[in-house]
């Protein structure tokens, strides 16, 4: 099979487990909320094009993911920014600051129906492990994903500006 046809197969799958996955019930506990704090969600490629319709897209930032033993190598992943750093990179230190998308404690997208899936699947009582993030990763190594984030460097990207 081709690097071509593989990518595309393993990122539809990665996206239908992650689908699948049922969520736990809403949580504002404190735990909860402090892990809004710390670090912002992942969300799907589809999840992300919608943040940018909605008039996220400065507001969102670029990190990576390596997918190790796959052959794909760094993955690029959209992502809502820490505070203050849309448009930009994110590197281990912004990475710590939390989400820019938190008002009040609460998060802006929660009630737009809006919250990446990993935000939707946090909870103080269930961990996914690494996994989960890897199979987010796959989603983005499909064409329509890698244009997603050529598009987003182009328009909202500071370094780009």
């Amino acid at each position: 099979m081709s690097r071509d046809t593989k990518w595309p197969d393993k990122a539809e799958g990665a996206r239908r487990e992650l689908e699948a996955l049922s969520e736990p019930p809403v949580c504002a506990c404190a735990k909860c909320r402090a892990m809004c704090r710390k670090c912002a969600c992942w969300p799907t490629p589809d999840e992300a094009r919608r943040l940018i319709a909605a008039g996220y897209g400065d507001r969102l930032m670029l990190d990576s993911y390596y997918l190790v033993g796959e052959g794909e190598g760094k993955v690029f992943v959209l992502m809502p920014a820490a505070p203050k750093h849309g448009g930009e990179r994110a590197v281990s230190w912004v990475k710590g600051l939390g989400c820019g998308l938190l008002f009040a404690g609460r998060c802006l997208l929660h009630d737009q129906g809006l919250k990446p899936i990993d935000g939707k699947l946090a909870h103080h009582a269930v961990r996914y492990g690494w996994g989960f993030y890897y199979k987010i990763a796959l989603t983005w190594t499909t064409p329509g994903a890698k244009w997603l984030v050529q598009y987003w460097q182009m328009h909202y990207e500071k370094a780009a500006r």
